[in-house]
């Protein structure tokens, strides 16, 4: 299958996985980002641009989760905790530490979970919007019978007879439609492979991304934030029903020391909507 890449990129071994790593150069701190479900490492890009136009030199690393983009795609073993210890190990192959974490959605739930294993390998977080589980939610959940999230995604639509048309598709709907278009393009192109048939194929199978949703309700995040030993800037969009306000607040009074900061005008789908204000943000975090 033809594979539109972006930046430098190779698979690295990393706890029974193979990942794929995106090096975006630079050589001073490091900073690795982590992606939602359903999504891969290239949508990170806008932000990326953003900092290097503000000035940014820090080694940028972004990778594909198990189960999307270029990664393994197992079966199975999409517990969320696998996805943490997926981050550890990567980071123990790099060979880093006192990394700058910025993670998005359940991205952000990776690098809590994977820094309150290990605090050495963090040395500050930024996590934007995260999805994040008690037992209370989760009982909600289970009682509701039916997880909607996992539903809508194993029957969603995986292939189109092009990316302008997949572009095209996505503009007009949720949640896509307040995204950049540079954002958008990043997804569409890199986010998909091209079939023998010519036709375009979304990289994340939906019945993988079905299992992430039916697992994430699994995993109570919040004895890890009570845990986490680095500065934590928690960002939640303004309109998020993701990471509700109150949702934050507790998050932030559960974690030691955490901050927690709200855009303006955004959705769950902050470093999309506005990238220019998160890279403002993890520039100001850096120098801290």
């Amino acid at each position: 299958m033809e594979i539109s890449h972006g930046p430098e990129g190779r698979w690295i071994e990393a706890n029974g996985v193979r990942l794929y790593l995106s090096d975006w150069g630079g050589r001073d701190e490091a900073i690795i980002f982590a992606h939602p479900t359903g999504f891969l490492g290239a949508v990170w890009g806008a932000v990326i641009r953003a900092l290097r136009r503000k000035g940014c030199s820090s080694r940028i690393f972004t990778y594909d989760q198990r189960g999307h983009g270029l990664s393994s795609k197992p079966d199975k073993q999409y517990e969320w905790l696998n996805f943490a210890h997926d981050l550890e190990a990567l980071l123990d192959e790099l060979g880093i530490e006192q990394v700058l974490g910025v993670g998005h959605s359940a991205g952000a739930t990776s690098c809590a979970l994977a820094s309150a294993r290990n605090p050495r390998r963090f040395r500050r977080l930024v996590l934007i919007d995260p999805v994040l589980f008690d037992p209370e939610l989760a009982e909600l959940i289970r009682a509701a019978g039916a997880n909607p999230m996992a539903e809508r995604t194993r029957t969603r639509r995986l292939v189109w007879r092009s990316r302008q048309e997949l572009f095209d598709s996505f503009r007009k709907r949720a949640p896509y439609n307040t995204w950049l278009d540079e954002a958008l393009w990043d997804y569409v192109n890199y986010g998909t492979f091209e079939r023998p048939d010519g036709e375009i194929e979304l990289l994340c199978p939906g019945r993988i991304e079905a299992q992430v949703y039916q697992q994430a309700s699994a995993t109570d995040a919040f004895p890890y934030l009570a845990k986490l030993a680095v500065p934590v800037l928690f960002v939640r969009g303004e309109r998020s029903e993701t990471f509700p306000v109150e949702r934050a607040r507790l998050a932030c009074e559960t974690t030691p020391g955490a901050r927690l900061l709200t855009v303006d005008g955004t959705s769950h789908f902050v470093p999309q909507e506005k990238p220019e204000r998160i890279a403002d943000l993890i520039i100001a975090e850096q120098s801290a």
